[in-house]
């Protein structure tokens, strides 16, 4: 029984001392690009400022890991537990973070740009300033902190907020290549539409001198004449020539879908381009939506229109839309249509 329990004290003194060695490999501000880390229990270690790239991180524990301004280029991490981990600042390009959990982590500042995060869930994490331009696969967002964040390009059709709206977007910028979740409401949302890239400042038009013998306030009149913007030309209306017999009117056709396109905008202008006509056919109960049991013809109908927004602030967002539907009359005799995609 003593040997027993002197063996066991002499593993225990050991460990002991090994621990330390083991340890000392990890920290703060250490090289450790290349290194192969996987399956290492990190929890709770301070990485602040780690060199990390390329590093293999699979499987490894970071839960808690502050791993502010980390190096994590190239990084593989997929399989690692990052839980409420501190990456502020953090630079992840080109990382792998497949089947990774990160939820509850801090990730302000960070850099993900490009990265498909493979429906990587986002739950209850802090997304402040980060960079997410050009992200996709990007999964749960319920209680995502997504204030100020880059999401121009980013791609979150998939994402999903259990909680309903329980994401914040307030601040966060966007453009026209960002693809939003199904139903999301980008208005409310507070998020700020911006362009994809500054367009080069103008340098100012030198001054003339005014010709000798005469003011310069004579000039003034022909100057704001020349300053004053062209008005906008206004979009053609290409419409389809061979509109098919009892189709409907456009006003109707435009009435109705004006109103499906609104939603809660402040000002709303269309500028129709193409209404294209497919050939007439008996509608179907179940995929077309017609009253039950009746000869009802459905006219399919193909629009191009430019959709531009005026807000409450002066500031304007225009999309080009490009759908079907179908068009068909009630059983009181409306006009009435079902949205069939876009094209």
């Amino acid at each position: 029984m003593k040997l027993i329990v002197r063996i066991i004290e002499s593993v225990v003194s050991l460990s002991l001392l090994l621990t330390p060695a083991i340890a000392q490999d990890v920290g703060k501000g250490k090289n450790l690009a290349g290194k192969d880390l996987q399956n290492r229990d990190l929890r709770q270690e301070d990485l602040n400022g780690a060199n990390l790239e390329g590093a293999n991180l699979t499987a490894a524990n970071l839960a808690d890991a502050i791993m502010t301004k980390a190096n994590l280029k190239e990084a593989n991490l997929s399989r690692a537990r990052l839980n409420g981990a501190d990456l502020t600042g953090a630079d992840l390009r080109l990382a792998n973070l497949e089947s990774a959990g990160i939820q509850n982590a801090t990730l302000s500042q960070a850099n993900f740009e490009g990265l498909d995060l493979k429906q990587l869930s986002l739950q209850g994490c802090t997304l402040r300033g980060t960079n997410l331009k050009n992200v996709k696969g990007i999964g749960d967002i319920t209680r995502a902190d997504f204030r100020d964040a880059d999401l121009r390009g980013a791609y979150l059709l998939g994402a999903i907020d259990y909680g309903g709206t329980t994401a914040v977007f307030r601040g966060a910028k966007y453009d026209k290549r960002t693809r939003w979740p199904k139903g999301f409401d980008v208005e409310a949302s507070g998020a700020k539409l911006v362009e994809t890239a500054e367009e080069p400042a103008k340098e100012p038009a030198a001054k003339e001198p005014a010709p000798k013998g005469k003011k310069t306030a004579e000039a003034a009149p022909a100057a704001k004449a020349a300053a004053k913007p062209a008005p906008a030309p206004v979009a053609a209306k290409v419409l389809d020539p061979n509109k098919p017999s009892g189709a409907p009117p456009e006003a109707a056709v435009k009435k109705l879908l004006e109103e499906f396109w609104a939603g809660t905008r402040v000002k709303n202008t269309y500028n129709y381009q193409v209404m294209k006509y497919g050939k007439p056919r008996k509608g179907e109960y179940r995929t077309d939506g017609v009253p039950a049991n009746s000869n009802t013809t459905v006219f399919p109908l193909m629009v191009t229109c430019e959709h531009v927004v005026e807000y409450a602030d002066g500031t304007t967002k225009s999309e080009v839309k490009s759908q079907q539907f179908i068009f068909f009359q009630g059983e009181f005799g409306e006009w009435t249509f079902r949205f069939k995609g876009n094209n």
